[in-house]
């Protein structure tokens, strides 16, 4: 995983994480998942509860793990609508 250091709100050191190849990205806490690449910041939920306090999201809070078929299933569904979509706004005259 990559990281790279970022600012955020009033000079707040985060991250801007990215997997590797064929990986996302997952909060270890809830195991929710969030694709191939993240900007940390604060999150306000975690396991769809409303926390009490913001939470700073720091690296060691994710782990790598191999994207699921139905991930990458619905990845490759936007790619191939997206390659194919871009006669649909063609206009003749």
């Amino acid at each position: 995983m990559k990281q790279r250091k970022i600012i955020i709100g009033n000079n707040i050191p985060s991250f801007h994480l990215i997997a590797s190849e064929g990986k996302v990205l997952q909060r270890i806490s809830d195991g929710d998942i969030f694709g191939p690449e993240i900007y940390l910041g604060y999150t306000y939920y975690i396991n769809g509860e409303k926390l009490t306090e913001p939470l700073l999201e720091l690296p060691e809070h994710f782990i790598e793990i191999d994207a699921p078929e139905e991930y990458t299933n619905e990845i490759n569904t936007i790619v191939t609508i997206s390659s194919n979509s871009k006669n649909l706004f063609e206009i003749s005259y």
